[in-house]
């Protein structure tokens, strides 16, 4: 049996002022992810926490009143921090 590799992603979500943006939409590969919260969006740091595999994983935030931001990220084995700026 093969052994799967979860990294914890931690995501922080800052508006262009570099405040956290709360509440906004977070999804992983296409599919919604259920974070370290148990949620889905942002909490009140601007943070969301998410399990995934290492390889290749396309992430993209949402907030109304922002653009969308979307990259790919090739996860590796260490631990992850992601700072996603969103624009107005």
């Amino acid at each position: 049996m093969a052994l799967i590799l979860l990294l914890l992603i931690r995501i922080l979500v800052l508006n262009p002022e570099g405040k956290p943006v709360v509440g906004a939409w977070v999804e992983v590969d296409g599919m919604y992810k259920s974070g370290f919260w148990e949620e889905q969006t942002t909490d009140s740091r601007g943070v969301f926490i998410v399990a995934v595999e290492t390889g290749a994983h396309q992430i993209v935030v949402t907030k109304q009143g922002y653009k969308t931001w979307a990259e790919a990220r090739m996860m590796s084995d260490d631990k992850e921090d992601i700072v996603v700026r969103m624009v107005r």
